[in-house]
């Protein structure tokens, strides 16, 4: 995420903690979808990106 934390804070609810929760689903979508194109045939399952 590319986001100032202070544009975050901005909204209610969205403190150090979800800002911290939100950082690590990006990472895990990227780690996941890093693997899996690893593993998949990527020229031959367009579906796989």
């Amino acid at each position: 995420m590319t986001a100032e934390p202070a544009a975050f804070s901005e909204i209610k609810g969205v403190g150090a903690a979800k800002l911290g929760q939100l950082h690590a689903i990006a990472e895990l979508a990227l780690r996941f979808f890093a693997s899996q194109m690893a593993r998949e045939d990527v020229m031959a399952n367009p579906q796989v990106t």
